[in-house]
């Protein structure tokens, strides 16, 4: 939505949704059904098989909790970067990579 410069309500619009429902997907708090997810790709320009994927890992996060994450090998702690990560500009990643590591270089540092 971002980088194609769509607002929440536009969206809804293009897709045929409702604005809160538009905001319930952006805010994790709904999945799209099949029908949504496939307006959603062909409005925002998305690979639906990629879209598809995700949606059926956030059902696994939904329906099992913490469960799915320890099923899948990841830290609890790290579960909000793997939801956000993605949803950042590639240039907001960067920034967010040089951050972390300096981060990690100061706690080195700091423990020399």
């Amino acid at each position: 939505m971002i980088e194609m410069g769509l607002s929440a309500p536009e969206l809804a619009r293009r897709v045929g949704v409702s604005y809160e429902h538009v905001r319930k997907l952006i805010m994790g708090q709904c999945l799209p059904s099949d029908s949504t997810l496939e307006k959603l790709c062909a409005t925002l320009e998305l690979t639906k098989k990629e879209m598809s994927r995700r949606v059926l890992k956030d059902k696994m996060i939904f329906r099992f909790g913490d469960a799915a994450w320890k099923a899948a090998g990841i830290d609890l702690r790290a579960a909000p970067f793997y939801i956000l990560f993605p949803l950042l500009r590639h240039a907001e990643r960067g920034l967010l990579l040089v951050q972390m590591k300096a981060v990690v270089e100061a706690n080195r540092t700091r423990g020399k």
